[in-house]
């Protein structure tokens, strides 16, 4: 098997985001570790990479989608708290639509 350096250049920058979707960049980082996860993923299936390229990847697509799914949750809780307070607020305050 020949090693490449594209598979283990997306490989490198799936995880290098991946963790950084962790340090505060979620849906920035999360989403492009995911990708770059899949075309390095790619790259190895088609013989331009180890198998510690695949693993890198691998790794990288997890972190990409869970700090994906964290992002998502937290928007929908913070959408519905701020529709359940912003209700209770203008019910306290007597303010009427």
């Amino acid at each position: 098997m020949v090693t490449d350096n594209r598979a283990v250049t997306y490989a490198v920058a799936s995880l290098v985001l991946g963790i950084m979707s962790f340090m505060g960049g979620v849906m920035l980082t999360g989403i492009p570790a995911w990708i770059l996860g899949k075309v390095a993923i790619k790259e190895v299936d088609a013989g331009h990479g180890t198998e510690a390229d695949r693993q890198m990847g691998r790794i990288g697509v997890i972190l990409g989608k869970l700090a994906v799914l964290i992002s998502v949750v937290c928007i929908v809780i913070a959408v519905v708290a701020a529709v359940y307070y912003g209700f209770t607020l203008r019910r306290n305050l007597k303010i009427g639509f």
